[in-house]
């Protein structure tokens, strides 16, 4: 009879992500109250919620979109948010696959260093046949960390 080797599970510590505002930005163009925004941090942070995803970052510029369609440093750094919370955007692999140099969108959409930033996470959403071009983008981001977030490795 062969003999049954023990192993050891670790258990994964789970982290809960939030993305209201930057979902429900579709519906309003992401142009949310400061009190809303305030309100919502609140609750996030009483609900136990490790990660915000407070918008996207685009190049898009036509029409207007509110604050959380771009999500920048700046803007980010201008709200009142507790240290518990990090802080995720979302960007879509369509528009760094385009005809523009990836690392020259990438820069445009992240200016400043990741050491700098108050952007622990980017999420890249993409469909499959995107996926593969959309890998440069995740080295490049990689790149710019120099110290790596030890909750969200």
């Amino acid at each position: 009879m062969p003999s049954l080797k023990k192993t050891t599970i670790k258990k994964a510590q789970a982290i809960f992500l939030d993305c209201t505002l930057r979902d429900g930005g579709y519906y309003n163009a992401w142009d949310f109250s400061p009190d809303l925004i305030h309100h919502y941090i609140e609750a996030v942070t009483e609900a136990g919620v490790d990660v915000i995803e407070l918008g996207l970052r685009t190049r898009k510029t036509h029409g207007f979109l509110g604050a959380h369609a771009y999500t920048t440093d700046e803007y980010i750094k201008s709200l009142d948010l507790p240290n518990s919370l990090k802080i995720s955007v979302m960007i879509n692999a369509s528009e760094l696959l385009t005809r523009a140099k990836l690392t020259d969108t990438l820069a445009l959409l992240f200016p400043n260093s990741a050491d700098t930033s108050p952007v622990s996470l980017v999420r890249i959403a993409c469909h499959s046949f995107e996926f593969v071009g959309a890998l440069a983008s995740v080295k490049w981001l990689k790149d710019r960390k120099r110290s790596i977030n030890p909750v969200l490795r």
